[in-house]
């Protein structure tokens, strides 16, 4: 199953200038357990964010529009959504989509299946002036599993799984 996993702000923003509009451990270490030793997909925007490259114990598999890099280890480019994704299975069951924006869009006709971090802050408020990324759910999802609410840095969260 090809899983599409985001933290959604309740205003549905995903980042802000290119970043997290937060940082929260429990979330990090959430999205590491469970993409862990799986295959992970996303845009080169999100590659560049990333504090450290690739993500290990991980199969990264960039995106990008323009010329292809040279794979390095744990590291492939493609040009086309498909082409990751079965680049991603010939590897392993375990695949993600991991964002931007542009990438979840692409994605969202693959996908069957959704790991949401539901972050509760309205970030539109806040940061009206900088460029904002957003997402939302298709309409008809199911929802299969919530987590209790997670405290934070003054904001609450928890997480939810989703299926089409």
């Amino acid at each position: 199953m090809l899983y599409l996993v985001a933290a959604l702000s309740d205003d549905d923003v995903i980042g802000v200038d290119g970043r997290l509009p937060w940082r929260l451990k429990r979330d990090l270490k959430w999205f590491r357990m469970n993409t862990s030793h799986g295959a992970v997909i996303m845009g080169r925007k999100t590659w560049e964010s990333l504090p450290k490259r690739p993500l290990p114990h991980r199969l990264n598999i960039v995106l990008t529009r323009g010329r292809r890099p040279r794979d390095a280890p744990n590291v492939i480019w493609e040009n086309e959504m498909r082409n990751a994704i079965s680049t991603a299975y010939r590897h392993t069951k375990r695949v993600y989509v991991i964002g931007g924006s542009e990438i979840f869009a692409m994605a969202l006709q693959y996908c069957r299946a959704y790991m949401i971090t539901r972050v509760h802050c309205r970030v539109r408020d806040q940061a009206s002036a900088y460029v904002m990324r957003t997402f939302r759910l298709p309409a008809s999802k199911t929802l299969v599993w919530r987590s209790g609410e997670q405290h934070e840095d003054d904001l609450s969260f928890h997480f939810e799984l989703y299926i089409t």
